[in-house]
Order: C-alpha cells, then sequence, then structure tokens
C-alpha cells in the first residue's frame, strides 16, 4: 500500500510476518511485546502479535520498524 499524504509517503510492508516497515508515522501511541499502537498520517494503526519489538524508530522521518511474530493489523 502506498499513497502520498501532506507530502510524504505512507507504505506498509510486511516480511514473512515477522518484520515490518511503515512510513507515513506521526508518533507511537502505544507498545508492549503483544500490541503496538500507532498513530500514521491515515490513522490508527495497530499491529498485534507476540514478542513485539520496535527495532528503529524515527520520528522526524516518519519511519518505523518492527519485529516479532505479526499476527494482525487493524
Amino acid at each position: 500500500m502506498e499513497e502520498k499524504l501532506n507530502g510524504r509517503l505512507h507504505k506498509l510492508v510486511i516480511q514473512n510476518r515477522s518484520v515490518g516497515s511503515i512510513t507515513g508515522l506521526a508518533d507511537v501511541v502505544s507498545f508492549d511485546e503483544n500490541a503496538i499502537v500507532l498513530d500514521t498520517d491515515m490513522g490508527l494503526l495497530t499491529i498485534r502479535g507476540k514478542e513485539l519489538h520496535v527495532s528503529r524508530l524515527t520520528l522526524h522521518k516518519g519511519e518505523v520498524e518492527v519485529d516479532g511474530t505479526i499476527a494482525s493489523l487493524t
């Protein structure tokens, strides 16, 4: 999924349900090992799974990478 909003690219990539890369990030609302809630340019995104970690966060660029066992995105 790719869409430009406010001049920033919004992109969501999940590889093998274990690594995720998201752009278009405004803020991290909350996170623990079972859920990560992100505020993106397109609204809230909740990532659920097990042993989830935010492995890289760059708010000024609007980018985040997560790893763990990703079960769902809402």
